[in-house]
């Protein structure tokens, strides 16, 4: 798996691997071409003769098939995509016109998939982890839309108890009557039990029985055989008196851009899934603090890239 600490992926890894680097790449330059893509991966294999005509024209046509990945992002950001092609269409380049509200956002999600997010998330102070969080709670209030109220339940939350936090969004909700513990666990012991971020559609008559989204958010790239961990049914039925009578709906985030043939598995295990692309594409500006810390953070990370070349 590609992470920014082992130089240059390997010409075998995965098309949004070799597309993450490219993208890397243009950040670091500006730009980055279809021919300085094959030259990288060809120099990474000592085992390639990058002299053979066979060799090269695999590589072509892997650098073809990742080239053709950004088109789909292209479409699939709804116009908040931070890169273009050059009129040749062989080198991608930033774009000079993107605002840059929406270029930090997109480079935070992308360094947040390519950086060791166990032992280099914490930059300026601010952790890159807890801040996804955050970034989640206002993509899935933007997704539901008008009147969408939300609650950041994750570890982001500080202050606050896992029992506390059960009460207040049970009293925000108008819904689940409050903590309970069927477990064994003292709620001392639990942390957030897989919920990160809560949103719903209130309705003025205040009455059970309303849209309600329970995400969980994962940086990196190893949060797969986590996908069906957070159970809307089980986690209302362990810390709720009352379960609600419409069962919230499953969310999963994710920094990382998901290939195409890994999607309709994720999702049946997932829920509603939101990878880099359908964050880009329901992202609206944030608030200040929000971006301050986006734009901290990802400034940060990416000087420490460039002091490592």
């Amino acid at each position: 798996m590609y992470k920014l600490s082992s130089g240059v992926p390997s010409p075998r890894a995965d098309l949004n691997e070799l597309a993450d680097f490219v993208e890397i790449e243009c950040l670091k330059n500006t730009q980055f071409s279809r021919n300085e893509t094959i030259a990288a991966l060809g120099r990474l294999d000592e085992n390639i003769d990058i002299s053979s005509k066979k060799i090269i024209e695999r590589l072509e046509l892997k650098v073809d098939d990742v080239f053709s990945e950004f088109d789909f992002r292209i479409n699939s950001c709804n116009n908040a995509y931070p890169f273009s092609f050059d009129s040749s269409g062989k080198v991608l380049k930033v774009k000079t016109d993107i605002d840059l509200s929406t270029l930090y956002l997109y480079q935070f999600l992308l360094l947040a998939t390519r950086l060791n997010m166990l032992n280099n998330k914490v930059h300026e102070g601010i952790d890159g982890t807890l801040l996804f969080e955050e970034i989640s709670q206002q993509i899935l209030s933007n997704y539901l839309g008008l009147r969408a109220e939300s609650f950041l339940f994750g570890t982001s939350n500080h202050g606050k108890s896992f029992e506390e936090k059960i009460n207040t969004l049970c009293t925000s909700l108008n819904e689940g009557n409050g903590f309970i513990n069927r477990n064994e666990k003292s709620s001392g012991q639990i942390k957030d039990d897989s919920l990160d971020v809560v949103a719903w559609k209130p309705f003025s008559d205040n009455s059970a029985g309303k849209l309600i989204a329970f995400g969980q958010c994962k940086t990196g790239t190893t949060w797969q055989d986590t996908t069906a961990k957070l159970q809307p049914d089980s986690f209302c039925g362990s810390w709720f008196k009352d379960s609600p009578p419409v069962p919230p709906i499953r969310m999963f985030f994710v920094c990382e851009a998901l290939l195409r043939n890994q999607w309709y598995t994720t999702v049946k295990k997932a829920g509603v899934l939101f990878d880099r692309c359908r964050i880009m594409d329901y992202y609206q500006e944030f608030s200040g603090e929000l971006l301050d810390k986006i734009k901290i953070w990802s400034d940060a990370a990416l000087k420490e890239q460039l002091n490592d070349m």
